[in-house]
Parts: structure tokens; C-alpha cells; sequence
């Protein structure tokens, strides 16, 4: 019997905490044969409130040929997404998806560092809803995340994350996974799934 491939494309977090470095432990943990391609490069810095320097790999090229090279190469049984610093490069996952008819999508909208308040890029949010939404057999969004998929905004209510998994779900995601943690509870942590 084979061991099971899944393809990470995201960005690397120096901390180990984040990115394609947990999700490699992940697939380890659960022996399947982690893939990446890296699409960023986080810097966080522990002595100033973690704060965050974003380094983009520079071209949509080099990460298309990371991604040929695995796909076509090895092949890839599940996918799942991370950081994608630009429109581009959100494009560039979803088509590759597409013309590989990739199967057990997983996506994972970042659109904030840990810590941070505000989208990386502003257009991300449409460009995720558009290109990569409809082909999630999952999508993990967090709060913000949500809000920002499902144009609710600010979610400051159970009943606000469960309105913001149904658009989300209309958009075309199989299954959806709202991760709230403790942000909407002081003694529980809240999540919604759809």
C-alpha cells in the first residue's frame, strides 16, 4: 500500500508555528507524504509583539514550477492552501487545480498574520472568494476571514458565524470550518461547521 501525498502551498513562518513547517508535522503525524510550494516567506520577530515582515517569492513562474514539478512529478492525493501573498498567485492555485482536477481541497484563506488586524492585501479577500472558494472540498476560515468571504464584516455573534458559513458555503465550498477560538467567548473556545 502507498503512503498518501498532499501538496502544502504556502508560506513558510520561521517560528515553526505556522505555515507549510505545521503543516509538513501534520501530514508527518498522520503519515502522509508531505509536498510544499512556497509561496512567502514570514519573518516574526518574539521581542517586539511578534510582529510580522512578509517576504513574497518574487515570481508567479518559480512557484508554478514548484507546483508542475509536484503534480506532475509525484502526484498529489490532497491539497491544501496557506498564504497566497497575491492575486496572482491565488489565480495560479486555483488553475492549477482546476487543470489538474485536483481532488480533497482544502483551503485555508489567510489573509492575516497572527496578531495582525487588517487584510494583506485588499484584494484578497474577492480574489479568494471568487477563485478558490468554489473548488474547497473544505475551507477553514477564521473570524476575520469569514467576515470579510461572506461580506458580513466584524463577527461578533454565534448567529453572525453561522449566517457567514452559509454564504460561504453557497459560494461553492463542500464543507466549511469557522475556527472563532476564544474571540467570541472568555471560557470557551467557538467553532462552526457547515
Amino acid at each position: 500500500m502507498s503512503m498518501n501525498k498532499a501538496l502544502t502551498i504556502a508560506g513558510s513562518d520561521s517560528s515553526g508555528g505556522a505555515g507549510i513547517q505545521a503543516d509538513l508535522k501534520t501530514f508527518q503525524k498522520k503519515n502522509v507524504y508531505g509536498m510544499t510550494a512556497l509561496t512567502v516567506v514570514v519573518a516574526m520577530d518574539p521581542h517586539n509583539h511578534w510582529d510580522h515582515q512578509v517576504f513574497p517569492i518574487d515570481t508567479a513562474a518559480t512557484i508554478r514550477a514548484q507546483l508542475s514539478t509536484i503534480v506532475e512529478g509525484i502526484g498529489v492525493d490532497a491539497l491544501k492552501t496557506g498564504m497566497l501573498p497575491t492575486v496572482d498567485v491565488i489565480e495560479l492555485a486555483a488553475d492549477t487545480i482546476k487543470t489538474y482536477d485536483l481532488k480533497n481541497v482544502v483551503i485555508d484563506p489567510v489573509m492575516v498574520c497572527k496578531g495582525a488586524n487588517e487584510v494583506l492585501y485588499p484584494e484578497h479577500a474577492e480574489a479568494l472568494r471568487e477563485k478558490l472558494t468554489p473548488l474547497a472540498t473544505v475551507i477553514t476560515p477564521n473570524l476575520f476571514e469569514a467576515g470579510q468571504l461572506s461580506g458580513i464584516g466584524e463577527i461578533k455573534t454565534i448567529e453572525q458565524m453561522e449566517e457567514a458559513a452559509k454564504r460561504i458555503h453557497e459560494l461553492g465550498a463542500k464543507y466549511v470550518v469557522i475556527t472563532g477560538g476564544g474571540k467570541l467567548s472568555e471560557d470557551k473556545a467557538i467553532d462552526f461547521a457547515l
